[in-house]
């Protein structure tokens, strides 16, 4: 499916999770979950494209979605903080129009000759599309990867402590959070028979989160590589400059790591003694980590002698 130049895919998971609620009955929470999600994802979307954030494609999941932008326009914090709050925005305020509209219409059939009984189904109908909005905003904004709130917290983070850390910290929250669902739910399952939906959503989360700590290292180098492109990076005006003090057999991927995202670093080369014998620019840390490897020690990198 390619809507408004889209590529439109659910993932098998969701259709595992919607294949369990029609099996059970429950067809028609289905088609309404699906919609749910279908409209927090166009949340993202939106977002974006107000950023000017190119999409690839959109994979539909049980909890949410995952929209493909360029993860190194999503490395800025100020960025990645605005289109991850454009899925639980789009979904609460859904939620909140469905629940004035299930007002609207109950108010309206409270009136003399009022068909009672039509009125009733859909007010029931809306309150329970408004709780599938709410419900899917709310849980977005746990503070763990991959939801929406996980890319919030993760945002806040990179200032501190750089993109690659951050997203670990963040990723093993997610996991956890997705190991605990999974054991909650089970024993809800084995005790009363119910929440094998949320079984699967717990499972899912945890396997999320895994494969998002996993793809973090490309990410991260992809991320690096963009300060090295003219209008990003070191070429973006400079607001705040930061100092970093290695010894010279550092590697560079130490350094790497401690990059943050909106500031320009000067690194300071010491050596015995912890007397300072160079200085180097990040864009040269950066270059040689990509051409040489993690494990060039800073005294191979492009310095300044003192």
């Amino acid at each position: 499916m390619r809507p408004l130049g889209l590529r439109l895919r659910v993932h098998p998971g969701f259709v595992a999770l919607m294949g369990l609620m029609v099996a059970i009955g429950q067809g028609g929470r289905a088609t309404m979950l699906f919609a749910a999600v279908l409209l927090h994802e166009a949340g993202h979307v939106v977002a974006a494209r107000l950023r000017g954030i190119p999409i690839r494609d959109v994979v539909l999941m049980p909890f949410g979605g995952v929209a493909y932008l360029d993860e190194a326009e999503l490395a800025e914090p100020a960025v990645e903080s605005r289109v991850a709050l454009g899925g639980p925005l789009a979904s609460l305020a859904l939620g909140a129009i469905l629940l004035a509209g299930a007002w609207v219409v109950e108010t309206a059939g409270a009136a003399p000759g009022g068909a009672r009984p039509v009125v009733e189904a859909g007010v029931a109908w809306l309150r329970r599309w408004a709780g599938d909005h709410l419900g899917l905003g709310l849980f977005n904004l746990l503070p763990v990867f991959p939801l929406d709130g996980g890319r919030l917290v993760r945002a806040a983070l990179a200032r501190r402590l750089g993109f690659r850390q951050a997203t670990g910290l963040v990723g093993r929250l997610g996991e956890l959070a997705g190991a605990v669902m999974t054991g909650a739910a089970l024993l809800s399952y084995g005790l009363s028979g119910r929440g094998a939906s949320a079984v699967v959503m717990g499972l899912f989360l945890l396997y999320a989160a895994r494969m998002e700590r996993r793809r973090a290292p490309g990410t991260w180098v992809r991320h690096l590589a963009r300060r090295l492109e003219p209008g990003t990076g070191g070429a973006v005006p400079i607001h705040e400059g930061r100092v970093l003090v290695a010894p010279e057999q550092t590697p560079v991927k130490e350094v790497a790591l401690r990059l943050l995202p909106g500031r320009w670093h000067l690194v300071v080369l010491t050596g015995p003694g912890g007397r300072m014998v160079g200085l180097t620019g990040e864009r040269e840390v950066v270059e040689a980590l990509i051409e040489r490897g993690i494990a060039t020690p800073l005294s191979r990198v492009p310095h300044r002698k003192v």
